[in-house]
């Protein structure tokens, strides 16, 4: 958010609140001074400089620190469930098995697809707006502010962290599977181990 003045960007927050859909719990905040009439656009600092006070100039600039705001919402679900599921793995390699009840794994496997879907639903948010279609002059400012804010590189690892949800998902079905198989191999062993002692003691007597 820009800074011209303290105490508005508060105010504009608790105001845009009302409108906003499923909002995080905790915002996320970029924080950033401004100032016009300057001799070239540029970030520096966490500082921007801008030739213009132009309205459009000033949405172009939004467009891409809403990008970034939400890429840092998306990278901290990502983060959060990869941390939260990371023993699984470590389960795997240290006893050769997951120690978890098939509903107890469902479960994290649900959370896991829901972080991910949730990104992947939303992810032509990260796109290019399609402001720019229309008002292309506009777009010099807006690729600056993606270029400082690190849109495209940012995009790219929590391409590769949603990658290691899915690998996650995947281990975790094929866990399921092999407790599944393993489950119906015991019940066919115990099931010819009464079916051959009912055989015996049919001899017997």
């Amino acid at each position: 958010m820009l800074e011209p003045e303290s105490g508005r960007p508060a105010q504009l927050q608790e105001l845009l609140l009302d409108y906003a859909i499923k909002p995080d719990e905790e915002p996320q905040e970029d924080n950033f001074s401004y100032e016009v009439g300057c001799e070239q656009d540029r970030f520096q600092h966490d500082h921007i400089e801008l030739q213009s006070a132009d309205v459009k100039v000033l949405l172009a600039l939004s467009h891409a620190m809403a990008q970034s705001i939400k890429l840092a919402s998306y990278e901290g679900h990502a983060i959060d469930t990869i941390r939260a599921t990371a023993h699984l793995p470590q389960s795997l390699a240290r006893d050769g098995k997951i120690k978890l009840n098939r509903k107890a794994m469902a479960k994290i496997r649900g959370k896991l697809f829901l972080t991910k879907s949730d990104i992947i639903l939303n992810y032509d948010l990260l796109d290019t707006p399609e402001f720019f279609w229309e008002h292309p002059e506009y777009q010099g400012i807006y690729s600056m502010a993606a270029n400082y804010l690190e849109i495209q590189p940012r995009t790219d690892v929590l391409s590769k962290k949603l990658e290691t949800i899915h690998e996650l998902l995947e281990m975790l079905a094929d866990e399921q599977k092999h407790q599944h198989s393993s489950t119906l191999e015991w019940i066919i062993i115990w099931l010819i181990a009464v079916e051959i002692v009912m055989s015996i003691l049919d001899k017997v007597f």
